[in-house]
């Protein structure tokens, strides 16, 4: 509510006085605020509102292989899609089942737009430039600090990301018959639009 946003504040202008404990439980209560401060309720509902609309949108569209006049009249199981992605060897069908499942992201361009903008509101409404910087307070770090911190893992993780690609590359290359390994892997060789997994190339099971 407004009166614990502006509570909190309040407190923390008296940092002397405060524990540290006291100082990072009310920073905590700001940093909860600023994601649906209710001094703009119009605009927090806005932005839960096409939070819940997008995560539907991915979560239940139905894949569609084939479409005639904005019809499916081909439709693709998530479970169907999945099993393709892991199992098939046929880079054509592969293609086309990477293409209908990502295709459901295409039509929230809009919506996440409208979504980038009302987050960096909520934020500027506690003092943050964006949406981003809210988020990276909450590990009491400053914009640049985290932007570093990024910078230097994947410094570090380089060595061991290039082995495993070259790895991935050569066994895709062999899985698909291509003539060499490519130095960029085509997105549809492999097994998962999100890159949470990688089957087809480590042991995995897919549920029926």
């Amino acid at each position: 509510s407004q009166f614990v946003m502006e509570s909190a504040r309040q407190h923390l202008t008296e940092k002397e006085a405060l524990s540290d404990l006291e100082f990072r439980q009310l920073d905590v209560i700001l940093l909860r605020a600023a994601e649906s401060p209710a001094s703009i309720l119009d605009v927090s509902r806005r932005r839960l509102e096409l939070e819940a609309r997008a995560e539907l949108a991915l979560d239940t569209v139905q894949p569609c292989l084939e479409r005639q006049n904005d019809e499916c009249t081909k439709p693709l199981s998530t479970v169907a899609a999945r099993r393709i992605l892991a199992e098939s060897k046929n880079l054509e069908e592969r293609r086309k089942v990477w293409k209908a499942v990502l295709a459901p992201g295409a039509g929230l361009r809009g919506t996440l737009a409208e979504l980038r903008d009302l987050r960096n509101r909520v934020a500027n409404e506690l003092g943050y430039d964006s949406y981003f910087e809210l988020q990276v307070a909450e590990y009491g770090m400053s914009v640049d600090e985290m932007l570093k911190l990024m910078d230097d893992t994947l410094d570090a993780v380089r060595p061991l990301y290039d082995h495993l690609h070259r790895y991935a590359s050569g066994q895709y290359a062999v899985r698909y018959h291509a003539a060499k390994p490519p130095d960029l892997l085509p997105a549809d060789w492999l097994g998962d639009p999100w890159g949470a997994s990688w089957p087809g190339l480590v042991p995995t099971g897919i549920q029926s």
